[in-house]
């Protein structure tokens, strides 16, 4: 090996070990980095159709070397693209910057006014939610995070019915029924079933069976003056096996005024102008 070829050698080898350098401080500075979408994390929601609904994503980097700049709420369409969520009539995006320590932390909130069928991550035309984590200079999200709406249509939801309000007459006798009267989805267990008056429970069954008489609320017989008041039935459940929801009827029952019939006819004379008492 000549002079000038160990020489080059020599200058490559220099040239390998600055980069070296440079990867490893590079690598050590990425090391430190703990940026990342971070708890709570968004969760798998359920919510009921025709109301509304929200999910949050936190985005924060506890070494302070990464600031977040946004977050992106995103779902996938049918060639398994990302398509960005963005505000309109019924979605909203809320942000939350605080500081904790001497670092950011940025909050983003996506808000559903009126969730429908397709909002649902499985029958809805887009498809899953994720929501991207951006740091200030970057292109691409650093951090990203799954969750998934799954929406309860009413028709799962059961219904439970009480008669109107009713005025309560002299001599009358009222017997008050809950009705089941649809059961919604198979797979929805019915958890208890309870008469409330006035807010006060008055019974209670678990695990009802509205088909069988034994197994569900007994009718309510209401005989006098002191039966009034705000009846309630209410139905707890457990939807898709995952969500506690309440389903409720209530009806008046109003006494009509009425004064005892005497116990024999009283018959008083009087002239015109006089006063007479009974």
């Amino acid at each position: 090996m000549d002079k000038n070829t160990g020489h080059t050698m020599k200058m490559l080898f220099l040239l390998f070990l600055v980069m070296w350098n440079e990867q490893e401080g590079a690598l050590a500075i990425q090391a430190q980095s703990r940026f990342g979408i971070v708890e709570p994390f968004p969760i798998n929601i359920y919510p009921l159709e025709y109301t509304s609904a929200q999910v949050t994503c936190i985005a924060f980097d506890s070494q302070g070397v990464k600031v977040p700049s946004k977050i992106l709420f995103m779902r996938r369409d049918q060639f398994n693209f990302f398509v960005e969520l963005k505000a309109d009539d019924n979605l909203s995006l809320k942000n939350r910057t605080e500081i904790q320590g001497n670092n950011t932390k940025l909050s983003v909130t996506l808000f559903i006014r009126n969730v429908t069928v397709e909002d649902d991550s499985l029958f809805g035309k887009l498809g899953s939610y994720e929501c991207h984590a951006f740091a200030v200079g970057d292109v691409v999200e650093r951090a990203r995070h799954g969750f998934s709406v799954s929406v309860i249509q009413r028709q799962e939801i059961p219904v439970v019915v009480l008669p109107d309000d009713i005025v309560f007459q002299h001599d009358d006798g009222i017997t008050l029924i809950c009705n089941v009267t649809e059961r919604g989805s198979l797979s929805t267990p019915l958890k208890r079933i309870s008469w409330l008056k006035d807010g006060v429970l008055l019974e209670s069954v678990r695990n009802p069976d509205p088909q069988i008489s034994q197994d569900t609320l007994s009718p309510l017989k209401l005989k006098d003056a002191r039966d009034g008041g705000k009846y309630t039935c209410l139905l707890e459940v457990l939807l898709r096996n995952i969500k506690a929801h309440n389903v409720s009827d209530t009806t008046m029952i109003h006494i009509a005024p009425w004064l005892p019939k005497p116990k024999e006819d009283i018959e008083e004379k009087a002239f015109k102008g006089s006063n007479v008492s009974f």
